[in-house]
């Protein structure tokens, strides 16, 4: 093995691509932080990581470590791919938290949207976080019908507090818009409060439960190492 940066890989693929000779990288990375960030697969060079610095017996693909015999063999007939797109079913995920008024002291179910997620057919999910909204925003995703049926509809099968309202409303700080209210006494919940609770939820098991609306088969741009998992390799896109 020698040293060499995400230019040097993608010089020597094209030099024997040239001549007719199909390549592929075992390259010994390192770790996220301090990984060179061009050294990334794709078509024009097909990279996979060893599992393990400077031990070729087995590389990464995905969130599995393959035996490179394993890997060569695999590739060889054409059940791991470098995939250009993450290709699956998808589902826009809400999470859900019960949050307790500092008026009236009863607990309201709030919610956000996490954003659009595909499964991969290789078993890789892809995300794509949903920008809209933020704080003291006049428009945002948790509005959306959809969402808030599915929201509804998991308070129920949960047995939790009543949803919070979400609507219009005024604060002397951040003027006018869409915020969440209490479910008994209509109580602002302001955004910022809110961000601290959902920020503290998250180390407590069971604080946060997820409501799932389907959104079909779709694709999202990822290039990656495909495997194939008995539904065919994610899609090849241009």
């Amino acid at each position: 093995m020698s040293e060499q940066a995400g230019t040097d890989y993608r010089d020597r693929t094209a030099v024997r691509v040239a001549d007719g000779v199909e390549v592929v990288w075992l390259a010994s990375v390192k770790g996220r932080r301090g990984a060179d960030e061009s050294v990334r697969p794709d078509a024009t060079m097909p990279l996979v990581r060893l599992a393990v610095p400077g031990d070729p017996a087995a590389v990464r693909v995905g969130a599995d470590v393959v035996a490179t015999d394993d890997f060569v063999q695999l590739y060889l007939t054409g059940r791991i791919s470098i995939r250009t797109h993450v290709s699956g079913p998808a589902a826009t995920k809400a999470e859900l938290m019960q949050y307790p008024c500092y008026r009236c002291g009863d607990a309201s179910t709030v919610w956000r949207v996490d954003g659009l997620t595909v499964e991969g057919r290789c078993g890789l999910s892809a995300l794509v976080p949903d920008r809209a909204g933020g704080m003291w925003a006049t428009e945002r995703p948790e509005a959306d019908s959809q969402i808030q049926q599915a929201v509804r509809d998991r308070v129920a099968t949960a047995g939790w507090a009543l949803c919070a309202a979400l609507s219009l409303k005024t604060s002397g700080t951040a003027g006018q818009y869409l915020a969440f209210s209490c479910a008994h006494c209509d109580a602002l919940f302001g955004d910022w409060p809110l961000r601290s609770e959902w920020m503290n939820a998250a180390y407590v098991d069971g604080a946060i439960i997820d409501a799932v609306v389907p959104a079909g088969e779709q694709c999202l741009s990822r290039t990656h190492w495909c495997r194939e998992r008995g539904y065919g390799l994610c899609e090849n896109l241009s």
